[in-house]
């Protein structure tokens, strides 16, 4: 067994910033695309199986859960499973992964309000309108919005499909790219200014005094 060196996804994001999700987000469905391609789901997709290293680079562990696309899946979280939610089969293909995707975003970026949600309902009326619902109010998921109600609502066909409109997705202006562009606090900017202002006065006081 090979040493895989990083840390557990959700770890990463709150240690390095919102801002690490698209980038990560599109590594991990890079690799979930790879297996799909080969012919098969990983299954078992969730935060602590997915490492994450210096540069945002991505790996998958615990190949548990992997199934062959077509067969049952065989290892899974609850709430990543697309049948926990009411959502679908849990029969193995590229639309289970990308389920498990948008949780994993969801738990990620609105762990609480997901919580609350698991909490307050009962098994049988668990829906995907009800993850769409909390997607919709969420400032956090704003700029994933779309993407995510797509693919909980299986628009996507395999994670290739989803890699390529994540891609898109970060090809658009959002608020959370919009953010990044500024990474100079105002409290230094503000000081810089009046600095300037000072050395001004000192070399006019210079010169005419």
């Amino acid at each position: 067994m090979r040493y895989v060196r990083g840390e557990a996804l959700h770890h990463f994001i709150r240690r390095q910033g919102t801002d690490w999700t698209l980038l990560v987000g599109l590594r991990l469905l890079q690799k979930l695309a790879q297996l799909h391609q080969a012919g098969w789901v990983f299954g078992d997709l969730k935060p602590q199986n997915v490492l994450v290293s210096d540069y945002g680079q991505v790996e998958l562990i615990d190949y548990g859960g992997v199934t062959s696309i077509g067969r049952s899946v065989k290892q899974f979280t609850e709430w990543y499973d697309r049948g926990f939610w009411n959502a679908g089969s849990r029969t193995a293909d590229g639309t289970y992964d990308v389920f498990a995707f948008a949780l994993l975003l969801i738990h990620v970026l609105e762990a609480d309000a997901l919580k609350a949600l698991v909490a307050e309902g009962l098994p049988q009326l668990r829906s995907v309108n009800q993850l769409v619902a909390l997607v919709e109010r969420s400032e956090r998921l704003g700029p994933f919005r779309n993407w995510t109600n797509q693919a909980l609502r299986g628009q996507f066909r395999d994670a290739g499909h989803a890699a390529q409109g994540w891609k898109e997705m970060m090809a658009r202006p959002t608020p959370l790219r919009r953010r990044s562009k500024s990474t100079t606090p105002r409290w230094l900017k503000n000081a810089f200014a009046v600095s300037v202002i000072l050395l001004i006065g000192v070399l006019i006081y210079a010169l005419l005094f």
